[in-house]
């Protein structure tokens, strides 16, 4: 079974914004220790955020290898 190359683009293209949104969501936890302790928050991020960011690096790797001619 052969998939089109718009096809994985698309999805390769869906994946990064996916990991996008992750990276967006948790961007405080990737801010100089500098900045955090500026606003107050807490220096080290909770276990379920490293986690979110190995999802989302593993979605990034994953969109890479699906479609790395149009890349």
């Amino acid at each position: 079974m052969v998939i089109s190359g718009e096809v994985r683009l698309s999805v390769s293209l869906v994946l990064f914004a996916i990991a996008g949104i992750i990276f967006w969501r948790f961007r405080y936890y990737l801010a100089t220790d500098e900045w955090i302790r500026t606003f107050g928050e807490p220096l080290q991020a909770p276990r379920h955020v490293f986690i979110w960011f190995l999802i989302a690096i593993g979605l990034c790797f994953v969109g890479a290898f699906i479609a790395p001619s149009p890349l």
